[in-house]
């Protein structure tokens, strides 16, 4: 057994490190963090013991005392930290081993940032690999979830840039216990191991025992397929990350938006992934999302209909517009597109002339004049946030509000005629999220103005008009941007 060695030493260049980088170690008390810090003391790092005091037993803090005063005989810092799991737990409504996972790690990574350390290690071993691929299997993961844990891992939702290193994943439980006994070390026994109301210790003591019955290697299989499954993982994601690059359209601080058509295109196995990527970047502490959930979102991606959305999981929706597929970790907004809105019920007057100010960076400006256009063809190479009115066709008072229900338009090129707004909207593709806020130009109470779209019939530009109302929205952030389907005139 190769960690019975008594001069075996964890490989760090293997993780990327090198010698005299400090590491912080998550150490509990157990025969398998005890072997992690002791194997780490004398690895030519600088080791930080961190322990956490999870408060779930009274007699918790005995633990803390424990491991600070190992810590203390090998010569190495010691980090305490703690915090109320069950209260987070029925807060959040977690498993106790889920608040608890979280709030340890959320420790250790906070530890390794104020000791600018080059990675975060813990004492995980082949047993926990088996445990692990056993839940996962239970709750329906798919191939990430299989694979299981890994030597390390760079990408998770603690830190950016710190790296989390399993250095005893390929050694047995037994084989930790055994280098304490050689090694006079004397681990601490957690007796909420042995709780059967903890899922991990059920699938140890219950499950594991029971699977041996039919194949006394079941632990050996299990390792090899997580193993092999795990590779396949990294092919799988090199595949879905060229294909994300492809597909995204755009990236914000709350949204992920797709082309349709690309992600269409795809085939299914890529098409999950790619939703599951955009997942986790948007909230990185995602566990996963299930089966139902994904189904629910490759139907959608399939049939759904224009303006429609989906919810997936923890305020996740997915919309579908005209040509885009977009995921949103919060209700979507419509100026975090960069379009031009208002504050829901808002009625600002027009400065005419002058400058009118919106939100979101936007301006609205004005002015008259007897100068038209150069030409009909200049008029219609104009951008759709710009336009020219009969200012005698219009009221004095000028402004701007959002819709309300039962608005109707008369856009120019009906002569005259009037459509709802909701199917204007519809029929020229602004998407859904955009129409409670998008800014209308009004003249009493008909709407003179749809910026982005076209002007109204009544107040078109005619050859006997004699005051020229110019109009020009702007956001000088932004590139001007006419969403689908506006049209100049």
């Amino acid at each position: 057994m190769v960690i019975m060695d008594p001069g075996y030493i964890i490989p760090f260049q293997e993780y990327g490190l090198a010698a005299g980088q400090t590491v912080v170690a998550g150490v509990s008390g157990g025969a398998d963090s005890l072997t992690l810090m002791h194997l780490l003391a004398r690895s030519g790092m600088q080791v930080v013991v961190a322990h956490f005091d999870h408060r779930l037993r009274p007699t918790s803090s005995q633990d803390a005392d424990f491991v600070r005063a190992c810590a203390r005989q090998l010569g190495l810092a010691f980090e305490l930290g703690g915090g109320p799991v069950a209260q987070k737990a029925r807060r959040e409504r977690q498993s106790i081993e889920e608040a608890a996972r979280e709030m340890r790690y959320d420790f250790l990574f906070e530890t390794a940032r104020r000791w600018k350390a080059a990675a975060v290690a813990v004492g995980h071993t082949a047993d926990d690999q088996v445990e692990t691929v056993l839940m996962h299997l239970l709750r329906g993961a798919a191939l990430a979830g299989l694979k299981g844990m890994q030597p390390v891992t760079r990408e998770h939702a603690w830190d950016a840039h710190i790296p989390l290193l399993r250095p005893l994943l390929s050694f047995r439980r037994e084989e930790t216990e055994q280098y304490c006994l050689e090694n006079g070390l004397s681990p601490r026994v957690d007796p909420s191991n042995a709780d059967p109301s903890f899922f991990r210790n059920r699938i140890r003591h219950e499950l594991i025992p029971y699977l041996e019955s039919y194949q006394p290697n079941i632990k050996g299989l299990l390792l090899h397929m997580s193993a092999a499954l795990a590779a396949d993982e990294d092919y799988m994601v090199w595949q879905a990350s060229e294909s994300y690059r492809r597909c995204v359209v755009q990236e914000g601080a709350h949204s992920v938006q797709f082309s349709l058509p690309a992600l269409r295109a795809l085939p299914v196995a890529l098409q999950r992934r790619l939703i599951r990527m955009a997942a986790f970047k948007l909230c990185p502490r995602l566990r996963d999302l299930d089966f139902s959930a994904m189904e629910r979102g490759l139907a959608f991606l399939h049939h759904g209909r224009t303006g429609a959305a989906v919810d997936l999981v923890q305020n996740m929706t997915l919309v579908l517009e005209k040509d885009k597929i977009i995921l949103y970790d919060q209700a979507p907004d419509a100026l975090e597109a960069g379009w031009p809105g208002l504050p829901p019920g808002s009625l600002i007057p027009v400065a005419i002339p002058g400058e009118t100010v919106l939100d979101n960076g936007w301006r609205l400006y004005s002015e008259i004049s007897s100068d038209r256009p150069s030409s009909r063809a200049a008029l219609r190479a104009a951008n759709s946030y710009e336009t020219w009115l009969d200012a005698d066709a219009l009221d004095a008072a000028l402004y701007l509000r959002t819709r309300k229900a039962g608005d109707r338009f008369a856009p120019l090129g009906l002569d005259g005629k009037t459509t709802k707004l909701s199917d204007f909207w519809i029929n020229s593709g602004l998407p859904r999220r955009a129409r409670e806020l998008w800014p209308l130009l009004m003249s009493g109470d008909e709407i003179a103005w749809l910026p982005g779209f076209r002007p109204a019939h009544f107040c078109r530009l005619q050859d006997n008009s004699r005051r020229i109302l110019h109009l020009r929205l702007e956001n000088p952030s932004r590139p001007v941007r006419p969403p689908a389907g506006a049209v100049s005139d």
